[in-house]
């Protein structure tokens, strides 16, 4: 599978050309290149010396093309609209090679991105949005942005919201959580309006404890006892101990 990733993540190159990003999510794709064909990641270059923070990429299935960076304080905002043309163009003509197409949102080019791929593009997406959902004080760009994901999205889109799926609806993400405890611990930001989503077991196999009294229950145990039997030496095996029952049995005559 080809994928393409389109993101803000600031690149810069070094003395000697080599492209770096924010540290936390060139190691997210490089571990994601080790299970795809081919990655492209679409994000701005820009120029002065990378934060320490950055690191480059380490697998060369990955392969990085630059757009305009815009966006900023005051009247910078501008820039984001006057980049657009540009930027939409490289993204055009990146997303022909590729299968499926990341979003990473929000973002200031998520005003235009998200548009472009729900009317112009062709092929499937998904949308990551690692911003803060429940925030009430969040940038107009953002407001849009999570809007257009609550009212434009078709069911096919996929929305991802800090790790937590947002599952589609009526053309519009319903959101869902995880568990509370593991929003507790990996800081996953619970959606305010939520769903109960069904969760099963993260356990591949659920094995018990080899017993004579209960046999030998499912398929995997038979077949680890049959292995475990052509041993010179046998397995302990865990025997459950019973007491004797001392209570007369209902209408036995020590009852009498």
């Amino acid at each position: 599978m080809k994928v393409a990733i389109i993101s803000h993540t600031e690149h810069y190159a070094d003395s000697d050309g080599i492209i770096l990003g924010w540290g936390p999510t060139i190691k997210e794709i490089n571990q994601l290149s080790e299970h795809v064909e081919s990655l492209i990641h679409i994000a701005p270059l820009h120029s002065g010396t990378a934060p320490q923070s950055s690191m480059r990429y380490s697998n060369t299935r990955i392969q990085f093309i630059p757009i305009k960076p815009s966006g900023g304080e005051g009247v910078k905002k501008f820039s984001i609209l006057a980049s657009a043309y540009s930027n939409i163009r490289i993204i055009k003509k990146a997303l022909k090679e590729v299968d499926i197409v990341q979003f990473r949102a929000p973002t200031g080019i998520g005003v235009y991105i998200l548009p472009y791929l729900k009317f112009f593009n062709n092929k499937k997406y998904w949308v990551k949005y690692a911003g803060n959902w429940k925030d009430e004080n969040m940038p107009l760009g953002n407001k849009f942005q999570k809007w257009w994901l609550q009212n434009c999205t078709s069911n096919n889109t996929k929305i991802t919201i800090n790790g937590v799926n947002a599952i589609s609806k009526n053309g519009a993400p319903t959101d869902s959580f995880l568990p509370n405890i593991n929003s507790a611990i990996k800081g996953h930001i619970v959606p305010m309006k939520t769903t109960i989503v069904e969760t099963t077991s993260s356990k591949l196999f659920k094995i018990r404890p080899l017993s004579r009294l209960m046999g030998l229950n499912t398929a995997l145990e038979r077949k680890l006892f049959a292995l475990n039997a052509y041993k010179d030496n046998a397995p302990p095996i865990a025997i459950i101990s019973i007491s004797n029952i001392k209570t007369p049995r209902s209408g036995s005559f020590a009852n009498a």
